[in-house]
């Protein structure tokens, strides 16, 4: 009886110590045409924690409070790891999946590098056209 009560006792410890130990995040995912990603995958890096973007490419989330990324992916596009650290809504850009044939690795490694320079003014300009929203911190 002791055992069971003991059991009992250590099992309702475990559970209410993980209880509430989440967090949920929002956001959008869009490619660089500013089109909204309907059906996105949106996962945890080790991909326990899965959700989809509805038609206008908004996703939920919940996963656990210590993640600090999540990837982005979409057929046809680059996918993608955003940091979310202490994010609450997380705007997801992700570009055309662009490979040329007989490129050196020093050419690919160039050419990828500039285009992702080019992510940030994308950012900006749909922020300011309202497509993506400014993304907030979790208070």
């Amino acid at each position: 009886m002791v055992v069971r009560l003991l059991f009992v006792f250590l099992v309702t410890l475990l559970t209410t110590s993980t209880y509430g130990q989440t967090k949920v995040l929002t956001g959008r995912t869009i490619d660089e045409h500013f089109q909204p990603l309907s059906n996105a995958a949106i996962h945890t890096i080790d991909s326990t924690f899965t959700t989809r973007a509805d038609e206008d490419g908004y996703f939920r989330i919940e996963v656990p409070v210590n993640t600090s990324k999540l990837v982005a992916w979409y057929v046809g596009l680059e996918t993608d790891t955003f940091n979310i650290e202490s994010k609450c809504y997380i705007n997801m850009l992700l570009l055309d999946d662009i490979k040329i044939e007989f490129q050196t690795v020093e050419e690919a490694k160039k050419f990828d590098k500039k285009r992702k320079k080019h992510k940030k003014p994308l950012y900006k300009e749909a922020i300011k056209k309202g497509i993506l929203k400014e993304e907030k911190f979790c208070s």
